[in-house]
């Protein structure tokens, strides 16, 4: 998808075939290939291509160092799906024990024309590992990839949309519900969609999953959920808990019964070389028998074996299981809740504060978030050491899909822990703590998202997406005035990854929820961004009422960048609406107190804006010179957003004035330079340039191309000006 920076091979190949000016069949002659193959490649019909096919497409590319290793490394599957098209399942934890059949019987119906499979099964008993184990198996049998959503850090059913869409690869399109988008982006693709972990918002997943498979005829989707979704067309497949020995099996027989297999399979991952007499077997079954045979149960129970013999665990679980039967009525809930219970029981003090408070995030959190919510201070150090102890106990785990180290509690874990959180009377104090980290980081990310570690910036915001949503959401937890300051430091980043409606959405629910007259300057920033983010879906009435607003209030302040800020973005409103006279007044406003507060960043913003009016009216040279004299200040700045701007700029002038060599050279930089940064308004207004240049350049197939894609970016982003 344009502008995702898709990091798995066929995203990657079309990415520098786009850069490299070249149509597919352009590329095949010259590589030596036939049409079909590259075609194959980019969709991913043809995985895992031969060495020597990567380097000739890398040299025929011209592809630098770093470009090709990303290829290479592609190819061989060893990049993180970071951003892909599709968000692709993880690998599971290791092969599945006892589910042998389990796994083939769901492959088959998923391969046979069955369109609704959903995995049931009470909590614990391996649901999300057999559907991954289904989805890796089928990998190569759905044309369009295999997609999987995580849902069980979702708190709001409003919010599930969104994340079908994210799993899908889709950004919604300005105008339309996000199903809508969906329905329309998926068109004629034939995915299979994995749901995990639906039993919270079960009646949303089934409304969901039922409109979608009525309006996308190609979905298949996968479902994991402790209940039914009760759907037309729906095939249950029941999950039972892994068979247990009997009370009077020989030794070998206790052995080769499933549940003793995973326990011993987790005991030796502790203790490799641990030696196991018949007593210790005979414990372990006992342990199996207690247990019913769940999977995490059994998971739990063998991490306490680097502190506990197994002999130890089995006459503790007697105890504790025996005096739990009397509280509970669904056998299997039961037993994993004792189980749970027991686990936590065995914890230090620091270490039960720890599991509590860490379930406030709603996704993945990383140490210095562990560090802030559960009690900075401690320190980092006590924050590793109780992190460290969790993921050893079985508690908590590092996550998959992180390029850098984050972790996560299993949804049962979570709901269990934020069960004895909000019990204990602290959920306020952890609310606030999570929310006020959320916030500082997105505040110190605002900055940094105007420099040059702007893709650093992004990729982490993209990692605390779930908890930004979240504490957002926490009306009754957080307090307003700290959501203003969120949502208002957000909207950069959502103007970057193109989540205009989203951002927007933000703004207007926390401005409502504020006093007009508290935090000024916190609301002329919310002000801001909501006027930019309308700006960017040419909602110019609604842009327009923001930024007066703002500017009104960056006037009162006395904040001179601030009113730089919005008569810049009130300038472009008049740019898109033709009012160019009245652009450029607001324009050189700008730039005349940017220049008066020594902002030299401003000023060369300011003059970028002046070049791109410049070459909208015919003064090539003038926008030549503007932006000319931007960009070198914005390439000495590492400034890579405005350096992009001023390319394209530069490019369109170039492209005008029939200069057509350095114009292709200027968008050929500028597009690549967007790709690398994620930045999808970028890709899709030098794909648009470059797709008039190759039209005149008397290169229909390849113009084709170019703005059938830009235009497809700019529809996804809800850019109706230039869709």
């Amino acid at each position: 998808m344009a502008g995702d920076g898709s990091n798995d091979f066929g995203g990657l190949l079309r990415r520098f075939r786009l850069t490299a000016g070249l149509s597919q069949q352009a590329l095949a002659e010259r590589a030596g290939l036939s049409v079909d193959a590259v075609a194959a490649l980019e969709r991913g019909r043809r995985r895992n291509p031969r060495a020597f096919t990567v380097r000739v497409l890398a040299d025929t590319l011209g592809l630098g160092e770093r470009h090709r290793d990303e290829l290479v490394r592609a190819a061989t599957g060893a990049v993180p799906a970071v951003r892909s098209d599709l968000a692709r399942p993880p690998a599971p934890r290791g092969p599945l024990v006892g589910r042998d059949a389990d796994v083939t019987t769901v492959a088959t119906l998923l391969t046979d024309h069955t369109r609704l499979v959903t995995l049931a099964g009470p909590g614990g008993v391996g649901k999300t590992q057999l559907a991954l184990t289904v989805a890796g198996r089928l990998a190569g049998g759905f044309a369009d990839g295999v997609a999987f959503a995580p849902l069980a850090f979702l708190t709001d059913a409003a919010a599930l949309p969104e994340a079908v869409a994210h799993a899908l690869g889709i950004r919604q399109v300005g105008g339309q519900s996000v199903e809508e988008s969906i329905a329309g982006e998926v068109g004629d693709r034939r995915p299979l969609l994995v749901l995990d972990n639906c039993e919270h918002l079960v009646a949303a997943c089934a409304r969901l999953v039922d409109r979608l498979l009525g309006a996308v005829p190609g979905l298949t989707v996968l479902a994991t959920s402790r209940e039914r979704l009760r759907l037309p067309g729906e095939v249950v497949h029941s999950v039972a808990p892994l068979p247990v020995p009997g009370p009077h099996d020989a030794a070998d027989e206790l052995l080769a019964a499933p549940a003793v297999q995973l326990f011993v399979r987790r005991l030796r991952a502790l203790n490799p070389w641990l030696d196991l007499a018949a007593d210790d077997v005979a414990a372990i079954a006992r342990v199996c028998r207690e247990l019913d045979g769940l999977p995490l149960a059994l998971e739990l129970a063998a991490a306490r074996t680097n502190v506990l013999t197994v002999r130890q665990i089995a006459d503790d679980l007697d105890v504790l299981v025996n005096v739990l039967t009397l509280r509970a009525t669904e056998s299997r809930q039961r037993t994993l809740r004792a189980t749970m219970r027991w686990s936590y029981d065995l914890l230090s003090a620091e270490e039960r504060h720890a599991l509590r408070r860490l379930s406030v995030f709603a996704g993945t959190w990383s140490m210095e978030a562990a560090t802030a919510v559960c009690g900075p201070a401690a320190g980092e150090q006590a924050a590793v050491a109780l992190v460290s102890s969790l993921v050893d106990k079985s508690l908590a785990r590092p996550s998959p899909f992180a390029a850098r180290n984050r972790y996560f509690l299993l949804a049962t874990i979570r709901m269990y822990g934020y069960e004895l959180l909000r019990e204990s009377g602290d959920l306020p104090d952890a609310a606030a703590a999570h929310a006020a980290y959320v916030t500082d980081l997105a505040e110190r990310a605002e900055a940094g998202l105007q420099g040059p570690e702007q893709a650093s910036w992004l990729n982490l915001l993209d990692a605390e997406l779930s908890n930004v949503r979240v504490a957002l959401r926490r009306t009754h937890l957080v307090d307003p005035r700290v959501r203003l300051r969120l949502a208002g430091a957000l909207w950069r980043y959502c103007y970057l990854r193109g989540r205009y409606r989203e951002g927007r959405g933000w703004l207007a629910d926390v401005l409502a929820a504020t006093d007009r007259a508290s935090r000024p300057a916190e609301r002329a920033k919310a002000l801001l961004g909501a006027g930019v983010l309308a700006f960017l879906e040419c909602d110019y009435a609604d842009a327009g009422e923001n930024l007066e607003a703002a500017l009104a209030l960056y006037r009162k302040l006395s904040d001179h960048r601030g009113v730089a800020d919005a008569l810049q973005r009130l300038g472009s409103i008049a740019r898109e609406r033709g009012e160019y006279a009245r652009a450029e007044a607001l324009h050189r406003e700008s730039l005349g107190i940017a220049a008066r507060e020594g902002d030299r960043a401003h000023v060369h913003e300011s003059l970028n804006y002046l070049g791109f009016l410049a070459w909208l009216t015919g003064d090539l040279d003038g926008a030549d010179r503007l932006c000319g004299e931007a960009l070198r200040v914005f390439r000495d700045h590492g400034a890579s957003e405005g350096t992009a701007w001023a390319l394209i700029s530069l490019g369109a002038a170039g492209l005008y004035a029939r200069t057509l060599d350095t114009a292709e050279e200027l968008l050929r930089e500028s597009l690549s330079l967007c790709y690398d940064l994620g930045f999808r308004e970028g890709v899709a207004w030098s794909l648009n340039l470059r797709g008039v240049l190759a039209r005149r350049r008397d290169r229909p197939d390849e113009a084709w191309e170019l703005l059938t894609e830009s235009l497809d970016g700019h529809y996804r982003l809800g850019d109706r000006w230039r869709a």
